[in-house]
This record gives structure tokens, sequence and C-alpha cells, in this order.
């Protein structure tokens, strides 16, 4: 027990100074100034080092804040059913609610002749601002999708392709395959890259390629963005003192876009120090070693104990026989009792006590093991506990039972009870001093039943004495008695307690709901 205390205590100490040093490794954690310096001269080594494999100029192509808003379609609040715009039915339903704009008499035009009051559009509705209708789409593809694939010509749309949101570019490139650049490559930003472009985002990444917004004061009133391959992007910070990834939940160290920056593990341990890792391992392989010096002291103690019972099991077995040959041949002595000298009588008499007790301790034995392999109750029904103590008490004349006025019957296994008051009363007789009895107190929740010597125990508590093979001083027994009975006790729902002044011990059983409280006659 002493080794588990100080191997727990060493490993406690171990896991504090291994949390503290790798609380220090992680560190605040904070982006400096130089950190982000040296972030952005990283990104512009790589633009100088790469070839791009495309740019785009959101600047060309969204000259004007009209042309931004139509690229991201904004859906105004009125709207409920889009879907509505696409047809000729419910004219005039959906825009009740659109409060009055600058737009006002293009959506009340578009919806005249979405609803056939108007036959034609002029001829420079599509060009002039605003490009978007309220449901969010843009004119150009409203237009397409009330005529008709079949009646529209696809070059018509590619003539007026600016004037599509980037959703809408995506659906016409997977219904086309293919679209002109560089609208190709805005229908395949994914929804979260769309919004980086609007915001002029430095750097972010969309599906397997990366963004990076242009340095070159040439171009910075263009807003250029370069795209490379995101893989070769990643790989270009290996070496470095930083590392970049998508972004998750993560902690970052920089959050650009849906980019992650952290520091990378070389540049950790240089900030940490080499000396602090070096403890940090050392703490670890100690618990680790700690650990498994713990694992081993269990696994050793468990087959010392599989061994002590495997022991005690083939002891109990092969002394079976030859006792019960002892006893039958001492009975046999007995039967021509009369015919012995006194002397030869008390000897006799001695041999008889030495066998019976040798008897009870080979049952104890084969108790402790079935009790220590099989530990749930028959659960069969004890008829009358007055009984019960009647018929124990023929076997202990000297032990005074107190009779319950009352009579009761008691849901518990008639066989594991009398083990352990039998155990206890032995162990009385044993151990204690006289007068012995045994005592019986019922309540609705529980059935006591207790065993009171005047002897002195030299044990302070019942853990002591109910521990494996433990025993008194002067004892000759096995050290099980106790230990059979609260093991017993468990399988019962019972337990075992334990008193001085006077030596008590007390099978404490708790009683089920539906069982009867008295026998009556």
């Amino acid at each position: 027990m002493r080794s588990y205390i100080l191997l727990i205590l060493l490993l406690v100490a171990a896991a504090f100074g291994a949390g503290y040093y790798g609380f220090s490794f992680r560190g605040d954690y904070e982006a400096s100034p130089k950190d982000k310096v040296d972030i952005s001269y990283l990104k512009r080594k790589f633009v100088k080092e790469n070839q791009s494999i495309n740019t785009i100029s959101t600047r060309t192509l969204f000259p004007t804040q009209d042309f931004k808003a139509l690229a991201f379609g904004k859906q105004s609040p009125g709207i409920i059913k889009r879907e509505t715009f696409y047809g000729s039915n419910n004219c005039f339903e959906e825009i009740t609610q659109i409060q009055a704009n600058t737009s006002v008499h293009k959506v009340l035009y578009w919806e005249k002749f979405r609803c056939g009051l108007e036959k034609e559009l002029p001829g420079s509705f599509f060009q002039f601002p605003p490009f978007n209708h309220p449901s969010g789409h843009s004119f150009v593809y409203l237009f397409f999708r009330l005529r008709g694939e079949n009646r529209v010509d696809k070059s018509w749309v590619l003539n007026h392709i600016e004037y599509l949101t980037y959703e809408e570019l995506k659906i016409l490139k997977d219904k086309w395959k293919i679209l002109p650049e560089p609208y190709q490559q805005l229908a395949e930003l994914e929804p979260e890259a769309r919004s980086f472009t609007g915001s002029l985002t430095g750097t972010f990444f969309s599906g397997n390629k990366v963004y990076l917004l242009d340095w070159d004061i040439f171009n910075f009133f263009e807003t250029i963005y370069k795209v490379y391959k995101k893989d070769d992007f990643i790989n270009h910070f290996k070496d470095s003192s930083y590392n970049v990834s998508v972004l998750s939940r993560k902690k970052c160290l920089i959050k650009e876009g849906n980019l992650c920056w952290n520091y990378s593990l070389s540049h950790m341990i240089e900030k940490v120090g080499y000396n602090k890792l070096t403890i940090s391992l050392i703490l670890i392989g100690f618990i680790l070693s700690t650990l498994f010096a713990i694992y081993s002291l269990f696994s050793k103690e468990k087959k010392e104990d599989e061994k002590r019972k495997f022991a005690l099991r083939i002891l109990s077995h092969e002394l079976r026989t030859p006792v019960t040959s002892i006893l039958l041949k001492i009975e046999n002595l007995l039967n021509n009792f009369d015919h012995f000298t006194d002397d030869d009588q008390e000897k006799i008499l001695k041999i008889s006590s030495d066998a019976h007790r040798l008897r009870r301790l080979i049952e104890m034995s084969t108790n402790y093991l079935t009790t220590s392999q099989k530990k749930n109750s028959l659960n069969k029904e004890l008829d009358s506990l007055n009984d019960f103590f009647g018929g124990i008490s023929l076997d202990y004349p000297s032990v005074k039972f107190h009779m319950l006025e009352k009579d009761i019957k008691l849901n518990c296994d008639e066989y594991w009870l009398q083990v352990c008051l039998k155990n206890l009363v032995e162990n009385a007789l044993n151990h204690g001093k006289a007068p012995i009895s045994v005592k019986c107190q019922v309540s609705e929740k529980s059935v006591k039943i207790s065993v009171i010597d005047s002897g002195e125990c030299i044990f302070e508590s019942l853990k002591q004495m109910t521990e494996d093979f433990v025993k008194g001083s002067k004892s000759s027994g096995t050290g099980l008695g106790l230990n059979i009975v609260q093991t017993t006790l468990k399988s019962l729902n019972g337990k075992l307690e334990f008193s001085k002044n006077p030596t008590t011990f007390t099978i404490n059983l708790t009683r089920s709901g539906h069982e009867p409280k008295a026998i009556t006659n």
C-alpha cells in the first residue's frame, strides 16, 4: 500500500510539472507586430518566386457600387418567394411590400412585362442600374428564366454576362460547363470566398486555389487577385517559422479570410527553449514509467492473490477426504466411549474437537472461495427468523439467542445468511469473551442481527479486519472469516458493521417494500 501511495504522489507531482511546462510551451499565443510583418514578407516572397495560374481584376469586373451590389445579389426583406418571378403568375403580389426607392420604376416596368402588360423592354433596360431585382436575381437572369432556355439564345446571355450575380454564374457554369474567363473563375468561387472579394480580403482559399491581392503599386487601383495552387502556397511555408491551414475552430495566431496562421513546431520550440522542452519530455517519460510501475505492482499483487486462492482451493480439496475419514473413525471410537479410561476419553474428546475445528476451517475456506467468485444471492425467502435462530442455537449452546416477540419472514437466502452468522458467532467464541449473545432489531427498512461479546478487539476498524488473510496475533485460523461475511453480505444487498465496548458485529440487511412485516398465526 505504501508503494502505491508513493507512486501516486510522484505521479501527481510529475503531472503538475508537465502541465506547467506544457502551458509555458503553449505561450500567450498573441501575434506580435513582427509576426505580421514576417508573414507579409513571406507572402510577397511567394508571389515573386511563383507564377500565378490566373488573375481576377475585381475593379474591372465591378467598377461601381452598383456592380458590387449586383455581384452578391442581396434579396429584399419584402420578398418571400423568389420563384414567383420566374413565371407570369401572381402578378404584383410579391412587390407590394417593397419600399419606394430609385429602382421602383424599373421594378414596376419589369412586373408589367412579366405579366404581359408590356410587350417589350427598352433597349437599354439591362445596361443601366440597378442591375438586380429585389428578389436578389439580376434582371438578365430573370429574363432568361421567364422566356426559357429554348427562346433565349445562349450568345445573348454571354453578351450580358457581366450583369449576372456570382450565384447565377455558378448556375450557368453547372449548366453549360464552361464560361468565358474570368467569369469561369468567379463561378468556381465558394460562397464564403465571394464575400472576401467584396471586402478586398488580402488572402483567402477557395477550393484548391489561393487568391492573393496583388501588392504591385502599379496595379493597386485595379484590385487584382493573383491565383495560385493552394498546395504550393501551403508548402512554401513549411520551412519557415509559420504554417498556414484552412480556418477551423482551433485557435489561430492570425486569422486572415479563411486562413489560419500559426507558429511552426520548430519556432515554438525555439520560443520556449530547449531546456523546458527537455524537462517536459523527461516528466512525460516519468509519468509513463510511473503508470507502468503501478500497473506492474497491481498485476503482481493480483497474480499473488490468485496463487493464494488456488493454493487454498487445492488444500481445502485435499483435506476434505482425510478429515471426513478421521471424523468417521472418531465417531466409531465415541460409540465405545465408556470402555476407555478417563485419560483416554479426554484425549479422544480433544482429538474430536480438533477434527471438527479442522472441518470448520475447511468449510470457511470453501465458502471464501465460493463467495469471491459468485457474489449473487439466490434470493430464497426465509420463512421464519426465529426458526432460523433456533436451528443455529443448537450448534452453540453457550451462546444466548434473543428471539423476536413478533416473528418475521425475510427475503434473503437462508444458507448464505447462516454462513455469515455462524462465522460471527465462532469469531466471538474463539476471540471474544463470555457472555456472548445474538440480538435482532427489526424496522420497516432494515433487519439488524448483532453478535455481542465481552472481549476486547485489537483492531481499530472493520476495514483492517476484513482484508484477505488478516488475523489476530493469537489466532490459529485462516483469517478469512470476516472477509467471507463482508463479501457474502454485499451479494445479499446488506453490509457488515462493527463497534466497540462491547465488541459488536452487526449484519445489516435492507428489507424490500413487498416483504411481510410479521408472521400471523
